[in-house]
């Protein structure tokens, strides 16, 4: 996809184009997980979120921002890392996600704002590395990141006879 946007005009229907093709919300299950795509309403990027059951052993394991709170749960990948963890409002599921908004990135940024939003938005337009990450980019990052949380069990018991020889 040409991400090379020349102006402002071209950077505002941009996403509204994207935005008009592939929404703003994508839910799905996969291997037993549910996920959910998620378009942030002021940068125009997707988030992506899993939901792990009151079962599954990494249920509390990320902190509110994210940070794995032990060393071994640096393992799981996923693009930009883990950007947000939490529990759902009936403490039913724990929620793991990541954003497509980070520095390598094409983010959108309202010139309605102010300023300073106006300046990024022509500087962002500049850099012709930064890559609009997709919905299905998401999609494929999410059944990814569970494949990776599907092997954790394993994972684990693998470590453990490690840590007995």
């Amino acid at each position: 996809m040409d991400n090379k946007l020349e102006n402002k005009r071209d950077h505002d229907e941009f996403f509204d184009r994207m935005m008009s093709i592939e929404g703003n919300f994508f839910e799905f299950d996969y291997i037993g997980f549910h996920c959910e795509c998620v378009r942030n309403s002021s940068t125009k990027t997707w988030c992506g979120y899993v939901y792990l059951s009151n079962d599954h052993d990494l249920w509390g394991f990320y902190n509110k921002s994210g940070v794995p709170s032990h060393p071994k749960l640096l393992f799981l990948t996923v693009h930009g890392g883990i950007t947000f963890s939490g529990a759902d409002e009936m403490s039913t599921y724990w929620i793991i996600g990541f954003d497509c908004a980070h520095s390598f990135d094409l983010v959108y940024f309202p010139s309605s704002l102010d300023p300073l939003c106006d300046a990024l938005s022509v500087y962002n337009s500049r850099l012709e590395k930064r890559i609009y990450r997709t919905k299905d980019f998401v999609i494929d990052q999410l059944k990814q990141l569970v494949d990776q949380l599907n092997e954790y069990p394993k994972w684990k018991r693998l470590s453990k006879i490690d840590s007995l020889v």
